[in-house]
């Protein structure tokens, strides 16, 4: 499993995430400062799962008509490992 992680995404779930096996690739690390079509290009490009916690995201995903894997997680949660168990649950699915 690959992701990209918007750089709004808490470092404590990108580590954790990797922590998991799971390899991603996090915009605060490799681009700060990106903006939201070229993160989504990105991650459609390579056809991986985007995880982003950015309210306007949404509107950079339809603006391309596209069927894809892209993720808009929009409600916070309490910890890291909580958001962790989330998206292994979700993945599972």
């Amino acid at each position: 499993m690959r992701i990209v992680a918007d750089e709004g995404i808490d470092k404590q779930i990108v580590d954790a995430l990797r922590k998991e096996g799971i390899s991603v690739v996090y915009f605060a690390e490799e681009a700060p400062g990106s903006i939201d079509p070229d993160v989504l290009a990105l991650a459609r490009e390579a056809d991986v799962l985007l995880l982003t916690s950015d309210k306007d995201f949404g509107d950079a995903a339809h603006a391309v008509p596209r069927a894809s894997r892209d993720v808009n997680s929009q409600k916070p949660t309490p910890s890291a490992s909580t958001n962790v168990g989330l998206l292994r649950s979700g993945l599972k699915t």
